[in-house]
């Protein structure tokens, strides 16, 4: 019954958190009338009895009918808002000029102005303001009315009088002004209670997300800025203020600092757009990107210097003959380039009358990168001209020499008439080139590595050659086989690799990769989270390694493509799990790549800014090995995305190169122990001490251990005994497909809460013995 009086007059939770006027009004106006009858109903009813007694009918029907409108306003409340208030107002104004024309009391009458007098309080939470000041004004007749009439007032020779007449006044009096105005009026607070604390806490997370976005701008690799639509700079971070020289004291628009290098570009919003050129007050050249355009209508950019590269190309285009020579030499050895070289060989071919075949030879300098980073770029640049000089001094006049690129050069020889002495040939020209070269005062021994192969007596394809030194070049090694002929097998290998990555990228276009599921337990076997693992069925039946997928893309620069398809496919199932009311953890792999990607990192900036939610069900799990191999950029970029809630864990701990001090840098939340760590466990006690020590390394920093690879009963317990309770294994479950998992009782999404909590603490069944 009291919860259908609540319902009735709007006083649900949902109601009282409603900010619509309507619902408010309607609610004040509902309170007013049901209390209004309730509690004046027992007054109604005996004066209505005591006025029957004494044979005053008129007076029976006065109030009757005054009960009536009150019924009728309520009626109408559910469908008629507005015609119920004008009722209410209505009787409420009746009653007191009832009470002031037909009670002869003159003292007692004047009483009933009290009633008019609350009518514009009513008003005012039941109707706009202008209805309330006519209201007041109205109420100016009366008052003056009762100033100047000083006697009685009898209206038509009607009375109300009864012997219990000033009890029944004063008693609806202390009604209507104790109890219908006052709930009325804490029905308005409590509306205005709550949605100033709804305002205050959207105001904090406002407050919050913009430090956070902040935080973001400013650590930008890139100089960034913020403007409205006219282009007027309203936030830059440190990098572009330096880029621009600005303070920002003042406002300050694109259009007063730039100019569009290009006569071409529209003058008004010449910015918007991507790779524009424009000149700096101070002359210097920027490209300037428009990256995006926030909801309120502002536009973000980012900018880069080319000043250094603009002056450098007008250099090159200066002189008609130098361009000649560019095309054609490498300025630095003034030796052929690659695509002249190739040129000068194939009319060498053509035009040799005996058409002998050749050897072709790729020679990579293998330690020049120590020498630049211990003597300077300059000294190294030195070294290469000295290196090519000395080259085409000591070599027959017969080779050919080209420089390719860097460290790497080009030969051509003819070979000898002895088809076995291929081998011996290469060697002895490897023999023939300088060991060691003088610079700065010291001799500097050289080392290299050759890649070759035999070209035809005639052939007009001297690319194919060079692609065939370059394979071969990559199986040579310095210390084991600094020469490494061409194999065609080794070549095959790679033309499948490379088909490989093209079927890899196609797949990946296509969303045909998929993620698998394997599940984290305690010691006990029971599930709390899931890892989300990579998986491409190249074939029916047939999947490649994720592990050779990682390292395709990483070797072919697309590990930041492969990463975005892994977190919005886990984004897309943590969403679907969360529809269905599943209380799990999902954590997937990263590479140290993705962290650094501005454009990846915004993304995992974004989902926490616009779907806090998913901070507490996503770990982000990156290696050791990528971590230690990256910049403290990293380091930073990972403390920002601990700030934003989510949970970091470190994967294969043990395999790297991670000291404690980075460790205790890291803002990691997780250690995963690989599974080398339980190879020989119990049996070699060192590998136990070492297993000891690192749980307590765990639990001394805060993190949560996670073992990988449990595969026997065995370990489980030992694991136990040691104070592991997390693990991850066949033991307990091998990774399997989504529908897999989803099929299985702990994701029976129709069970009531307290029973989908049983079954995911339900333990999973072990898969082996």
């Amino acid at each position: 019954m009291l919860e259908r009086l609540r319902r009735f007059c709007l006083l649900t939770e949902r109601d009282l958190n409603s900010d619509s006027m309507k619902t408010v009004r309607l609610s004040v106006l509902r309170i007013i009338i049901l209390t209004g009858l309730l509690l004046a109903g027992g007054v109604v009813l005996h004066s209505a009895l005591e006025a029957y007694a004494i044979g005053a009918h008129h007076i029976i029907a006065i109030i009757l009918s005054f009960y009536l409108v009150l019924l009728l306003a309520l009626v109408f409340s559910f469908r008629f808002q507005i015609i119920s208030s004008i009722l209410l107002i209505t009787c409420v104004f009746g009653a007191g000029l009832c009470i002031l024309l037909f009670v002869h009391d003159f003292e007692l009458s004047k009483l009933g102005l009290l009633f008019v007098y609350a009518a514009p309080l009513i008003s005012l939470m039941l109707f706009p303001l202008r209805v309330t000041v006519a209201i007041m004004l109205v109420n100016f007749i009366p008052f003056g009315f009762l100033l100047l009439w000083q006697t009685p007032i009898s209206f038509l020779k009607l009375s109300i009088d009864l012997p219990d007449t000033h009890h029944y006044v004063h008693i609806l009096l202390f009604l209507f002004f104790n109890l219908c105005i006052p709930l009325s009026i804490v029905r308005v607070f409590s509306t205005l209670k709550r949605n100033t604390h709804q305002l205050r806490s959207l105001n904090e997370q406002v407050m919050r997300s913009n430090k956070l976005y902040e935080e973001v701008f400013e650590n930008s690799h890139l100089a960034t800025l913020l403007t409205d639509q006219p282009g007027t700079i309203l936030k830059a971070n440190s990098k572009a203020l330096r880029l621009l020289r600005l303070s920002l004291d003042h406002d300050v628009n694109l259009s007063t600092i730039l100019t569009p290098k290009h006569n071409s570009e529209k003058k008004d919003d010449f910015w918007l757009g991507q790779n524009i050129e424009c000149l700096t007050t101070n002359k210097s050249i920027i490209v300037i990107n428009h990256i995006a355009t926030t909801e309120q209508g502002h536009f973000i950019f980012q900018l880069e210097d080319i000043s250094a590269l603009r002056d450098l190309n007008h250099r090159l285009l200066t002189n008609e003959q130098q361009q000649k020579v560019w095309r054609c030499y490498d300025t630095l050895t003034h030796l052929p380039n690659l695509n002249f070289f190739s040129r000068l060989i194939r009319k060498h071919l053509q035009q040799q009358p005996e058409r002998m075949p050749g050897m072709l030879i790729i020679v990579r300098i293998c330690n020049i990168k120590q020498f630049n980073q211990s003597h300077g770029y300059s000294a190294g640049d030195g070294l290469i001209s000295a290196f090519a000089k000395k080259v085409r001094a000591v070599l027959p006049a017969k080779v050919m020499i080209g420089r390719i690129r860097g460290v790497k050069f080009i030969l051509w020889s003819p070979l000898p008439e002895r088809e076995s002495d291929v081998s011996a040939y290469s060697k002895s020209l490897y023999q023939q080139l300088p060991t060691a070269l003088p610079v700065e005062g010291e001799d500097l021994s050289l080392a290299y590595e050759f890649g070759a192969t035999v070209t035809p007596a005639s052939s007009d394809c001297i690319e194919k050659y060079i692609e065939q030194c370059e394979s071969a070049l990559e199986f040579a090694d310095y210390y084991t086989n600094p020469i490494a002929l061409f194999n065609p097998k080794a070549f095959a290998e790679r033309e499948a690799e490379l088909q490989l990555v093209e079927e890899l990228k196609a797949a990946l276009s296509m969303r045909e990769l998929c993620l698998w599921l394997q599940p984290k337990v305690n010691a006990a076997g029971k599930v709390y989270s899931f890892e989300a693992l990579l998986r491409w069925e190249r074939k029916p039946g047939q999947f490649v390694p994720a592990y050779r997928v990682v390292q395709l893309a990483e070797q072919y620069g697309f590990i930041v493509t492969l990463s975005e398809f892994v977190l919005n496919d886990a984004v897309r199932l943590l969403t679907e799990w969360r529809q269905k009311g599943l209380p799990f953890v999902l954590s997937i792999n990263l590479a140290g790549p993705d962290i650094i990607d501005a454009l990846f990192f915004a993304e995992l900036v974004s989902l926490a800014t616009h779907k806090p939610w998913l901070v507490d069900v996503l770990e982000l799990e990156l290696t050791e090995t990528s971590i230690i191999t990256q910049s403290q950029l990293m380091y930073e970029k990972l403390g920002v995305l601990r700030k934003l809630g989510f949970n970091l864990a470190i994967d294969d701990f043990g395999t790297g190169q991670a000291s404690l001090s980075l460790l205790a840098k890291l803002p990691a939340t997780t250690l995963k122990l690989d599974r080398s760590f339980l190879t020989d466990i119990p049996t070699d006690t060192l590998q136990v001490k070492v297993l000891q020590t690192t749980i307590q390394l765990a639990k001394s920093l805060n993190l949560e251990l996670v073992v990988e690879g449990v595969e026997t009963d065995l370990q489980r317990r030992f694991l136990m005994r040691l104070g592991c309770e997390k693990m991850q294994g066949y033991l307990f479950a091998k990774p399997n497909t989504q529908a897999y998992w989803h099929r299985q009782k702990l994701f029976n999404i129709n069970k009531s809460s307290e029973q989908v909590q049983e079954l995911t603490q339900a333990p999973v069944k072990p898969m082996l013995a």
